[in-house]
């Protein structure tokens, strides 16, 4: 990463060091403003129980719907996605 800052160095400063992530490989996302009309079109749903899920699945009428879990189990960290659009097939990341 070039010079080592020796005080003041944030905890992503930190990760970003131990790992050997060189700061010109690090994609900057700017943020956007929006209108303060804007409004999300998009329904967020998080369920806390399998019973909760369900009936919130049954009770949607959208046609396209995202389904996303994130676990940590042993020190490991997965992700899983699931896209249903209408009648087609669903599509699993």
């Amino acid at each position: 990463m070039g010079r080592r800052i020796k005080q003041h160095t944030s905890p992503l400063y930190e990760i970003l060091d131990s790992a050997k992530v060189r700061a010109n490989k690090i994609e900057t996302i700017g943020t956007g403003t929006k209108a303060p009309t804007w409004r999300n079109r998009v329904k967020t749903v998080i369920a806390t129980t399998r019973e909760d899920a369900i009936q919130l699945v049954n009770n949607d009428e959208s046609d396209i719907k995202i389904y996303t879990d994130g676990s940590s189990h042993d020190g490991g960290v997965g992700a899983a996605a699931v896209l249903t659009q209408g009648i087609r097939p669903a599509r699993i990341a």
